[in-house]
């Protein structure tokens, strides 16, 4: 079992990994591949080192040697995709990441690198709408962290702030695709102001849209 020099899991080689510490990564995601062989996330770990190494050789063994857990992981679909593209397996490619997409939406590097597939094969227009969802992506995540700043800053001290800083968590989560996180925040910013107009309309539209979407939810 694991002891005090080596400790379980794939933490101590993201660590090293994220340090640029590549060989010392490499050697400990391996071992944690070896060691728990249908652990999707030591598989994530290891493939992630292989492509930050650039060693795209060694990830595409990696790919082959893949447990079946890791066909409910975006992140080893997204590198299914990166090794089947450059092997000029376009198709194969194309269906691998559009898989991370599906399974999670909400990560914008997942759009970007299948927009840019899309555009390369052809499919322009398709491609064109991941790209810029990778783009509202991304600006939410900012918004988010400067609608964090703000509530930091200044829901204790300025109560007048709220029904602003509420409706901008409510957006950024609603872009996100957060839909009862979204709900959660516009309800707050009308329970600071029940005339705020913005988040009357939001409110609105993400309880339409999400009863469009899917049938009622059993609480």
């Amino acid at each position: 079992g694991p002891n005090a020099e080596q400790p379980a899991g794939p933490a101590v080689g993201l660590y090293h990994l994220e340090a640029d510490q590549l060989k010392e990564a490499r050697a400990q995601l391996f071992r944690c591949s070896q060691e728990a062989p249908d652990d999707p996330t030591a598989w994530e770990a290891w493939c992630s080192c292989l492509h930050k190494a650039q060693d795209m050789f060694a990830l595409e063994r990696a790919i082959d040697q893949l447990p079946p857990s890791a066909d409910a992981s975006a992140l080893c679909w997204k590198f299914r995709g990166l090794v089947a593209e450059y092997k000029g397996k376009f198709e194969e490619a194309v269906l691998a990441l559009g898989r991370s997409v599906e399974l999670e939406p909400s990560e914008p590097e997942f759009h970007h690198r299948f927009g840019q597939l899309l555009v390369r094969t052809g499919q322009t227009a398709l491609g064109q709408q991941h790209l810029t969802r990778n783009q509202e992506l991304q600006n939410a995540g900012e918004a988010l962290r400067e609608a964090l700043e703000e509530y930091r800053k200044s829901w204790t001290r300025d109560s007048d702030r709220r029904p602003e800083i509420a409706y901008r968590f409510g957006s950024a989560y609603e872009i996100l695709g957060q839909v009862e996180e979204s709900k959660a925040w516009y309800g707050a910013a009308l329970s600071e102001d029940p005339a705020h107009a913005e988040s009357i309309a939001a409110l609105e539209r993400v309880q339409n849209a999400s009863e469009d979407s899917k049938p009622a939810v059993v609480p």
